[in-house]
This record gives structure tokens, C-alpha cells and sequence, in this order.
């Protein structure tokens, strides 16, 4: 079924019409596309805020992202806060809306992301966003940092596309931007900075948008292997899957 759920959604988006088969067992109405192109305001956003955890790791790459991150977003005009084991980043205020990035600060470890989250708690936070920002071997710490409400998760990892299944298995609804091949911190840094823009503009994530403007500034060769959420066709399939079990 996994397969039958994939094979149809590859042919919805190359434009060929379903066989006779899938119509004959009305597929599509049960089993409808993962995502619409659009990921909504109100999945992302709490009283005008959305909230972001990012995960950084204590090697030589974390701590060169974690610096990029700071660059990119002082760069920008962010509002940048060292706490205890972690960094706060607060974008400036656009149509009522901001985005908080609660990252965590390499080298702070599990100490850290402790209080990353009592302090979220404290303010009344809850990320919508996950975003895994570190080698592959690091995955199985950031998977715990998803919630079921969890609206999207961002693989930055190489092979992050491998961890779908075990995401939607935490957060059922989410949807995953992950790498089938080789994760690149200029191209994570680029489309991360897309989608702020697009959250802050639009008070939603525009898939159309986001990747229209990702082929027009990415000139990287290997951003072809990030897969784009709602046009995901394993996603689909595992989502196709998880009904089905469900519903024996």
C-alpha cells in the first residue's frame, strides 16, 4: 500500500492520469495528498509568535553553524540573548508578527537543553518548529525534542530523509524538509532564511514561494536532493500507512 500510495502521488505530480485501478478503488479519496502547498498561520503561530527550537552540537561543524546562525541573524537585525546553556534570537516585529529561535549554544550539552526548555516553559513557548542543525549521529537527540503538535521538522542532516518515518511517528501531523543525499550548512542557512521571510511577510510558509526563490538563490548543485514537504511522496506513502494501521 506504501507503494501504491507513493506511485500515485509521483504520477499527480508529473501530470499523468491515475490507471483504472486506483480509480476503481477510489485511492485518491482515501488516501488525498500529504500537504496542501501551503503550511498555515495557525499551525505556526501563538498570539502573533512563532517559535523555533534549534539544535546545535559541540564538534567542529555545530560550532561553525551555531556561529553562522549568529552572523546570519545579527545580520538581520535580530535581537540576540546568551542565556544559560542556550541562545535566544527575536526577530524584529513585522505585521504583529516575530519569530523566537531558541537555540541551544555548543558545548552546553544536556544541561542546556534543559534549560532551554524550563525557560520556554516559563515564558509559555512551545516550538512548532524543530530544526536539527548537525551531523547524522546527533538525530536520535534532536528526535526527542519533537512534540505531537510539532508542525514542521528540518533535517539538516546528511540522509536526514531517512528519519522521516520516526518523525511522524512523534508528530503525526508534521511535515519534513530533509535531504535524501548530502546536508549543507550554506544551503540550511539559505532556506532557513527563506522561510523566516515568508513567515514574517505572509504569517504562513508559501511552499511555491519559498522553493521559487530557493532555485533563484541557491546555486549550490546539491540542494536538488532537499525534498520539498507537501510534494514528499514518501511522506504520503507513510502517512497512507499510519491510516491504515490505524484504522485496524
Amino acid at each position: 500500500m506504501i507503494g501504491l500510495a507513493g506511485s500515485l502521488h509521483a504520477a499527480r505530480l508529473s501530470g499523468r492520469v491515475a490507471t483504472p485501478a486506483f480509480e476503481a478503488e477510489r485511492f485518491p479519496q482515501h488516501h488525498p495528498l500529504a500537504a496542501l502547498p501551503v503550511l498555515s498561520g495557525e499551525r505556526l503561530f501563538r498570539n502573533g509568535i512563532n517559535v523555533q527550537r534549534m539544535t546545535f552540537y559541540d564538534d567542529p561543524d555545530g560550532r561553525a553553524s551555531f556561529r553562522g546562525f549568529l552572523r546570519q541573524h545579527r545580520a538581520q537585525g535580530w535581537a540576540l540573548h546568551a542565556q544559560s546553556g542556550f541562545a535566544v534570537a527575536i526577530s524584529p516585529e513585522r505585521h504583529g508578527r516575530r519569530i523566537i529561535i531558541v537555540a541551544d549554544i555548543p558545548g552546553a550539552g544536556d544541561a542546556g537543553r534543559a534549560a532551554a526548555w524550563d525557560w520556554m516553559a516559563r515564558e509559555g513557548l512551545a516550538p512548532s518548529i524543530v530544526i536539527h542543525r548537525g551531523h547524522s549521529y546527533h538525530e536520535d537527540a534532536t528526535m526527542t525534542e519533537i512534540a505531537p503538535g510539532t508542525a514542521l521538522v528540518f533535517w539538516g542532516s546528511c540522509g536526514g530523509h531517512t528519519r522521516l518515518r520516526s518523525t511522524l511517528e512523534r508528530a503525526p501531523d508534521a511535515l519534513v524538509l530533509a535531504t535524501q543525499n548530502i546536508g549543507v550548512s550554506t544551503v540550511n542557512e539559505a532556506l532557513l532564511g527563506i522561510m523566516e521571510e515568508r513567515l514574517l511577510t505572509d504569517g504562513a510558509i508559501d511552499w511555491n514561494a519559498v522553493w521559487k526563490e530557493a532555485r533563484g538563490r541557491i546555486r549550490d548543485r546539491r540542494f536538488a536532493s532537499y525534498k520539498r514537504p507537501d510534494q514528499d511522496s514518501a511522506n504520503l506513502a507513510f502517512r497512507a500507512w499510519q491510516v491504515q494501521t490505524a484504522s485496524h
